[in-house]
């Protein structure tokens, strides 16, 4: 496997997944940041999908906030190409 190839496969692994920054809110919030100073809990969900039309790498990504799944502010799609 050429180097471009593996590092693509390693992106792939790497950005597939649930992340989320609660513990980065509760740090904030013990060091006495004041509220409006506080970032916003975000949960991002970026799942690979079978979208054949568009290619073979193609993410749904859901973004959504204060732990509400129903709190939506953004959904895409990501299409992901190699340059060679």
């Amino acid at each position: 496997m050429g180097t471009l190839d593996a590092d693509s496969e390693r992106f792939h692994h790497w950005f597939a997944g649930e992340f989320d920054d609660h513990e980065q809110v509760w740090q904030q919030k013990v060091n006495g940041l004041e509220d409006k100073a506080l970032h916003e809990h975000i949960h991002h969900i970026f799942k690979r999908v079978a979208a054949l039309n568009m290619g073979e790498d193609v993410y749904f990504v859901k973004q959504y906030m204060g732990g509400d799944y129903d709190n939506v502010f953004r959904q895409r799609l990501y299409q992901f190409s190699k340059n060679k």
